[in-house]
Parts: structure tokens; sequence; C-alpha cells
């Protein structure tokens, strides 16, 4: 689940839960607050993919809930070309 404070929560579907992290955070940072949030899964459900108004993408691993990859500095200035806000992940 895609939070406005820049976070994602994990929903331990075995249990209907929030997964706690070490430490007692109960979400995995993927970005800065943002006020629009998007957020979809691979078709093999192996990764997830978030999006925001801050111009942050990111890509979350789900075995280990781990951010393996983010794209950042995509607002302002150095905004994708032609890229609508938020930014949008086509997933195949």
């Amino acid at each position: 689940m895609a939070n406005t404070d820049g976070t994602v929560s994990v929903i331990l579907t075995s249990s209907n839960t929030v997964k706690t992290f070490t430490g007692g955070a109960n979400a995995v940072v993927a970005g800065p607050p943002a006020g629009i949030v998007s957020i979809g899964s691979s078709t093999d459900g192996a990764k997830v993919f978030v999006a925001n108004s801050s111009g942050v993408i990111s890509v979350i691993r789900t075995t280990d809930d781990s951010v393996i990859f983010q794209l950042m500095g995509t607002t302002g200035a150095t905004k994708l070309p032609g890229a609508p806000s938020p930014q949008f992940v086509l997933m195949f």
C-alpha cells in the first residue's frame, strides 16, 4: 500500500496484517512525501513499482521488500521529456 509520506506498507496476505520491519518501522521508504502515489506490481509479483508526484520512481523487490532501484531528480528542469506529472510507469 502506497502512503503519501513517501513510504510503502507491506501487507502480508497470509495474515492480512501490515509487516513490521527491523526497528519497529511498518513501511519501506520509497521516496519523499507526495500527494499522489501510483503503485503496481510486475506480472510475476517479483517487483513493485512506485511512482509519485514528487517525481520519484522506485522499484521494490518483493522477496525481501528492499528498494533495488530509484530514479530521482525527475522534477522541475530535469523532468523526463514529455512526461506527465505525476510520472507513470508502464509494466509489461
